[in-house]
């Protein structure tokens, strides 16, 4: 036998302590009739009155209130042999970690932000493979298609603005590199999440998504940043603030959500583009249309299952505490003649 859940077997305990407390009770209220009536009197009183029958009643419920608790443990036995098909798609996250995504127009910053939505999005995913693909001036496959979620979390934690040593912003050749993680065969069951402000320094993005597109990817982009630009935080060797990046004149550098080219790429690939929000209600979306992607059948296999059995023993226990409803403390009097 197997239970489902075994920590709640410790409930049963209650059963004797329960007893053990109607016991003490009924022995008190016993010595307190006796003081106040004497056990004569009462008899007299209460002719009819069955110690056996409330025994009996009290039983009876306590009966009823193990079998109660033991079937919230969810007893199992027996086996059956079940065919589980999964099927799922592959996702590829790339998450922008140049020096822009450390504006702090998102508390902590962009960078924080991003990295917080990746986290809810692999909370919520069920047999879909999952890819990080961190860029800057260069992207990288921090970790290759997986379906590991808590290894995925761990290479997530240590994505930060030094993930990536060549500074720049590159997200025509994230959107390259990102494509290359998927299967090649097929042009189904690809979808790519790309995270960033949008600021491009380098490359070409609206080509790298039509290249993209023709073989089969769906981006969806999220726009992180506000419409007002910003200072970028700059940072010593010990990671301390260390003001604010400035250009070669010495003129403060600002930055700004781009979301123009983030909704190209989304339009060229038959994607969406969301803006990143602190409620994340964007993610609500984005799963949604990830949802409705045909899924391939990624495997089959035979395992083997444990039958439910709480049913017959909460059937006992209400058959229990039915019949205790209907047992008076009253003995009749036929029993009291036949004495």
């Amino acid at each position: 036998m197997k239970f489902g859940n075994p920590d709640l077997l410790a409930l049963l305990l209650l059963v004797p302590l329960i007893g053990v407390l109607l016991a003490i009770s009924s022995v008190r209220t016993r010595k307190l009739l006796n003081a106040f009536a004497g056990k004569q009197m009462w008899a007299k009183i209460r002719p009819f009155h069955s110690s056996a029958r409330t025994g009996a009643k009290s039983a009876l419920m306590l009966f009823g209130l193990a079998l109660s608790l033991f079937a919230l443990s969810r007893p199992q036995f027996g086996m059956v042999f079940e065919k589980l098909n999964r099927k799922g798609l592959d996702l590829v996250v790339l998450v922008d970690t140049s020096k822009s995504m450390l504006a702090e127009d998102f508390k902590p910053n962009r960078l924080a932000k991003a990295k917080h939505s990746i986290s809810k999005l692999i909370d919520r995913l069920h047999g879909d493979r999952i890819a990080i693909v961190p860029f800057a001036g260069e992207p990288f496959v921090l970790c290759p298609l997986t379906l590991d979620y808590s290894a995925v979390k761990l290479f997530l934690d240590v994505v930060d603005e030094r993930t990536i040593p060549r500074p720049g912003t590159g997200i025509g050749k994230a959107i390259e590199k990102g494509s290359s993680v998927f299967d090649t065969t097929g042009r189904k069951y690809k979808a790519m999440i790309l995270l960033t402000d949008g600021e491009d320094l380098e490359g070409d993005p609206v080509e790298a998504a039509k290249k993209a597109a023709e073989q089969g990817v769906r981006i969806y982009t999220v726009g992180i940043g506000g419409e007002a630009a910003v200072p970028i935080p700059e940072k010593d060797s010990e990671g301390k603030a260390a003001g604010f990046k400035k250009d070669r004149s010495g003129k403060m550098v600002l930055t700004k959500m781009d979301e123009t080219v983030l909704e190209k790429i989304a339009l060229l690939t038959d994607g969406k583009f969301y803006r990143a929000s602190y409620k994340e209600m964007e993610l609500d979306e984005i799963l949604a249309e990830i949802n409705k992607l045909e899924r391939r059948k990624l495997e089959s296999r035979m395992v083997t299952r444990y039958k439910e059995r709480y049913q017959w023993f909460l059937g006992l226990a209400f058959a229990a505490l039915f019949a205790e409803s209907f047992i008076s403390e009253r003995r009749r009097r036929k029993e009291k003649e036949i004495r």
